[in-house]
């Protein structure tokens, strides 16, 4: 897989594939990083914010997706469960 960041225009559309990611420029991360992400999240949180409506109120910040995906990796079992 090749994933990829990248920074949006201001008035550009959220292309499909995409989440977008808080910070002071407007960035996104191909969709499937966000949804890794969101296993972490669901896994402490619960599910009752989805993975869109995360999206739809600006997804997750780079400290929380770093934080999340890290968790995700060195968490035993954490990997194995799915949202």
């Amino acid at each position: 897989m090749n994933h990829k960041v990248r920074e949006l225009g201001q008035h550009e559309a959220m292309p499909v594939g995409w989440a977008p990611v808080q910070s002071s420029a407007r960035g996104a991360v191909d969709r499937e990083i966000a949804e890794a992400a969101y296993i972490e999240y669901a896994r402490r949180y619960g599910t009752d914010q989805s993975i869109t409506r995360l999206c739809e109120r600006g997804g997750f910040s780079w400290s929380e997706l770093v934080e999340l995906l890290y968790a995700r990796m060195t968490t035993p079992d954490a990997g194995r469960e799915e949202a």
